[in-house]
């Protein structure tokens, strides 16, 4: 199995059920209560890995992210799942980008995230994102509420007056 940062654990388990457990973190993505995928995150490709990382940086380029932090040199991250130790038939999905090509881009993006999580207003007592399906729609949510937040502390002084 890959290296974790808990050294002292080691599962073994039969290479089906490993791939079994792969194929349902990263393939059968669904909503949990379809028992269907309702979209596919994940496809397989012919495409060789060098192929793969001329395809990010092009898009990288085009969304204009090299704006923000240059593309470095890399390889393409790897998955793979840790069986969770109070439910084994659970895993934990990894993916060590520490070696990626927008490695740079994904620590900014760890940054703007803790900040957010740390001021989130007092209302939000958590956030979690249970499944990949709802993140657009979190998202979009999570904009409004701050968009509508931030226009009414537009209206009021340093005093917590209204002012019009």
């Amino acid at each position: 199995m890959v290296h974790d940062k808990n050294p002292g654990e080691i599962t073994e388990e039969c290479p089906l059920r490993y791939f079994q457990r792969l194929k349902q973190e990263l393939f059968d993505v669904s909503d949990g209560a379809t028992p269907t995928p309702l979209v596919c995150i994940f496809s397989e490709t012919n495409a060789t890995p060098n192929d793969i990382l001329e395809l990010m940086k092009e898009e990288y380029i085009d969304q204009q992210l090299d704006s923000i932090t240059k593309w470095c040199p890399g390889s393409i991250p790897k998955a793979y799942c840790n069986v969770k130790e109070k439910d084994n038939n659970k895993s934990r999905l990894i993916s060590a980008s520490h070696n990626a090509p927008i490695r740079k881009l994904l620590q900014l993006t760890s940054k703007a995230l803790t900040y957010l999580l740390r001021t989130l207003p007092k209302e939000v007592i958590h956030f979690t994102l249970h499944s990949l399906q709802t993140l657009i729609q979190i998202y979009q949510r999570t904009v409004i509420y701050f968009q509508s937040t931030s226009k009414d502390s537009h209206n009021t002084n340093r005093r917590g007056k209204n002012v019009h």
